[in-house]
């Protein structure tokens, strides 16, 4: 299901919900990595609390992280985030982690990462 994408003052909320695939996060990445101020973005919260299920596959996976690489040249600042609730998001975000090597912090609720989101 396509991700809500919520542009912030200094960065962004992307909630997904129901089932959801790597095409949904790759979608949403192209949206607000081409907004105008996305130079200036200090964080991105992906929030996955609502999402049934998670489909992937290897092809998806790495346009996600060749995406994710190549933004990383136009905004080296920005802080990623994702808000999980299940084991099936944990081992594919540790599988992003380790070909990308970003971190991205995980947060329980999507409270946590807004707080976290307001120190940056």
């Amino acid at each position: 299901m396509p991700a809500k994408i919520d542009i912030q003052p200094y960065g962004v909320q992307c909630t997904y919900s129901g089932p959801c695939g790597l095409r949904d996060v790759l979608d949403a990445m192209h949206v607000f990595m081409q907004h105008e101020r996305y130079e200036n973005f200090k964080y991105a919260i992906h929030d996955c609390t609502n999402v049934e299920s998670i489909t992937s596959d290897e092809t998806e996976l790495i346009s996600v992280v060749a995406q994710a690489i190549g933004a990383a040249y136009t905004n080296k600042k920005i802080k990623s985030s994702i808000v999980l609730n299940n084991e099936a998001g944990r081992a594919l975000l540790k599988k992003y982690m380790g070909l990308t090597k970003r971190t991205v912090i995980e947060f329980a609720t999507l409270d946590e990462a807004k707080a976290w989101a307001t120190t940056l």
